[in-house]
């Protein structure tokens, strides 16, 4: 490690870290991924699905390893003690949703990282920046450890480090951070779960009554696996809090509806996680992605950037895009060997020309809470959860 000097640093080895890293070593750049854990992935346990749009965006993520491919979306309400239908629609393979688990995918992406060039740095954490006349150059590690670049990408998770170092994003504060808990379930084989399933569906529930989970609990979704599924949701814990609730008790009283014990009694709980990200409330005003994303030396992407979806809280494809179009930037400024905000601004024009700012602007699940109207609320969750994750465009 005695060249501690590259074209670019990403701190960051997640999905928008990774993706940008692959990019910049394809362009030829020196680069280097600055990864807090093990290995990439290491510290994030839990899966989703990942709308189909990022396939015609980045056509080799095609090769990723897929859990399931999803071809039916059911919306429910939680009403009167049980649990009843509000829509359900797809079951057809031309619209199948891919569902993936982070850690594999991530495995995965970080191979086609290295195997383009990129040099992937574990157990590594980036503790500040190397800062010199309103310029950054570089970023200083745990140990001490001076990294020069001409530009760093900050992908380090909406906590980023890097970014706040820099004085380029403000941190969120506890009311903004959706706590989600996942129970990760396994089920005796593909075939049982199906059955419990009804087919290859993902299903969503909503509670207008509050019956059972507290007003801003976002939603509660069963998101299928293999032979595996997680039941997870999530609110603010600052608001858990004042309301006097645990997700014990929450998940414990939908355990026991009658829908989900007549299908589901054969399933076993394998593990229990919880991940936090931004809400929606979170993302609106100078915290909603739309403040400052780049500067002299620095661009930051996915979640560092605050670009989750507002409707879905959805941030993967996000990420993806949002760290190619910064390696994208990167490669220019270092070709031109200028990485001043002048020519990295070329990086924002990017994004607010994608489907980006579209998912940003999509406020269908801020409008689901605001509203008392039963058949209002039914229209904007199947909007929230299903058609933008299926078509090119958000509605």
């Amino acid at each position: 490690m005695s060249n501690q000097t590259y074209d670019v640093v990403i701190v960051g080895g997640s999905f928008g870290g990774l993706a940008a890293g692959k990019e910049a070593a394809e362009k030829g750049l020196k680069t280097l991924i600055l990864e807090r854990g093990r290995k990439p992935g290491d510290k994030i346990l839990s899966g989703c699905g990942v709308p189909p749009w990022i396939f015609l965006e980045m056509p080799w993520l095609e090769e990723a390893p897929i859990q399931r491919w999803v071809n039916q979306f059911c919306n429910h309400n939680i009403e009167n003690g049980d649990v009843h239908v509000s829509v359900c629609a797809g079951n057809s393979p031309g619209i199948s949703i891919p569902f993936i688990y982070c850690k594999t995918f991530l495995g995965w992406l970080a191979e086609k990282a290295e195997g383009a060039g990129a040099e992937l740095r574990t157990s590594t954490v980036s503790a500040s920046v190397i800062k010199e006349e309103g310029h950054v150059r570089g970023v200083i590690t745990e140990d001490g450890t001076e990294i020069r670049s001409d530009v760093v990408i900050a992908a380090d998770g909406m906590w980023s480090m890097t970014a706040t170092k820099a004085g380029i994003r403000r941190k969120l504060q506890p009311d903004n951070i959706l706590h989600l808990v996942a129970y990760d379930m396994v089920m005796p084989s593909k075939e049982a779960l199906e059955e419990a399933l009804g087919g290859s569906a993902f299903h969503v529930f909503w509670d207008p009554g509050r019956e059972i989970f507290p007003e801003h609990f976002v939603y509660l979704g069963i998101f299928p696996y293999e032979d595996s599924f997680h039941v997870e949701g999530g609110t603010s814990l600052t608001y858990l809090g004042r309301a006097g609730r645990d997700y014990d008790k929450l998940y414990k009283s939908f355990f026991e509806l009658p829908w989900y014990r007549e299908r589901f009694a054969k399933a076993k709980l394998r593990s229990r996680m919880w991940r936090p990200y931004p809400t929606f409330e979170g993302l609106q005003g100078l915290l909603r992605g739309h403040d400052n994303t780049y500067g002299n030396g620095i661009m930051i992407v996915g979640d560092a950037a605050g670009f989750m979806a507002t409707a879905s809280s959805a941030g993967i494809p996000q990420a993806l895009l949002s760290g190619r179009m910064a390696a994208e930037v990167a490669a220019e400024a270092v070709s031109k060997g200028d990485a001043s905000k002048k020519t990295l601004k070329q990086y924002e024009e990017k994004w607010r020309n994608s489907i980006i700012l579209p998912l940003l602007n999509n406020y269908a699940r801020r409008d689901y809470f605001r509203s008392a109207d039963p058949n209002f609320n039914k229209r904007q969750s199947f909007e929230t959860y299903f058609w933008p994750m299926i078509l090119q465009e958000p509605v």
